[in-house]
């Protein structure tokens, strides 16, 4: 049950977050229109009615999605959601009531927005988002090389070498194919279709390929020629010389001639 609370708050966070306009934390606000939403949501699947002991209990259900989270009710640490009549005269704002508040304010806002500013407000924060992650992702040299010579995976199906290697998340290959090789002949037992059905882009170092796709265009390429053959063909090596040439389409290299 726990898990899937996670993950469910996690999933109303994200669309919250996205949804709403920004107005970070600061000396007043230390929790986020966000996470007021979230935890709106919390109390009502965890089906606590009191905020006092909803504030309780938090800390021990789901205080690991919110670190940052006051020890006081969670209501003291929503400033700007309640008036300004002595605390006396008044009662205290209910979670729910400061989560519809924040809610309302933000469809108002929304409301007096240019749907065209909306979206590129989106978009911006969207781009923003991806940079960050691809930074945490993992640290990655600006200038990477590697050797076929020591590839991470070999394959070796009938008349056929694939060579791969593999560098920051992109694979290229090399293809030594013998005299006599034919896809369809020895390729196609492993791969199972009628036709090739990997994007291939590449260049030949060496020897002398015919290609022929499903929409009846008819090819061949030769040393120096760098080509692109889209999914559903047939290809063949042509004369007594093998075939050697790299390929740089990363599905292509990871997934051809693979059993």
């Amino acid at each position: 049950m726990d898990a899937d609370l996670d993950l469910l708050l996690i999933a109303v966070f994200c669309t919250a977050d996205a949804l709403l306009p920004d107005r970070p934390r600061n000396a007043r606000r230390m929790v986020t229109d966000a996470e007021v939403v979230t935890l709106a949501v919390a109390q009502q699947l965890l089906g606590i009615r009191s905020d006092e002991r909803f504030a309780a209990v938090t800390p021990i259900r789901i205080g690991h999605l919110f670190p940052r989270l006051p020890a006081s009710p969670l209501t003291s640490a929503l400033p700007g959601d309640v008036d300004a009549r002595p605390r006396r005269s008044r009662p205290s704002p209910s979670l729910v009531d400061v989560a519809l508040r924040r809610l309302a304010m933000a469809r108002a806002a929304a409301r007096a927005t240019p749907l065209s500013s909306m979206r590129l407000q989106w978009h911006r924060r969207k781009r923003e988002d991806r940079s960050v992650d691809r930074r945490e992702e993992t640290a990655v040299p600006g200038v990477e090389s590697r050797d076929f010579g020591s590839p991470d995976e070999t394959r070796t199906p009938d008349k056929t070498q694939v060579d791969v290697v593999r560098m920051s998340g992109t694979s290229a290959a090399r293809l030594a194919l013998e005299p006599g090789w034919r896809w369809s002949d020895c390729i196609k037992p492993v791969a199972g279709t009628e036709s090739c059905q990997l994007r291939h882009v590449g260049v030949v170092q060496s020897g002398r390929m015919a290609i022929k796709h499903e929409d009846g265009t008819e090819v061949e390429i030769g040393p120096g020629q760098v080509y692109v053959i889209e999914p559903g063909h047939d290809a063949w090596v042509l004369g007594d010389e093998g075939f050697v040439g790299f390929e740089f389409e990363s599905r292509a290299a990871e997934e051809f001639a693979k059993a």
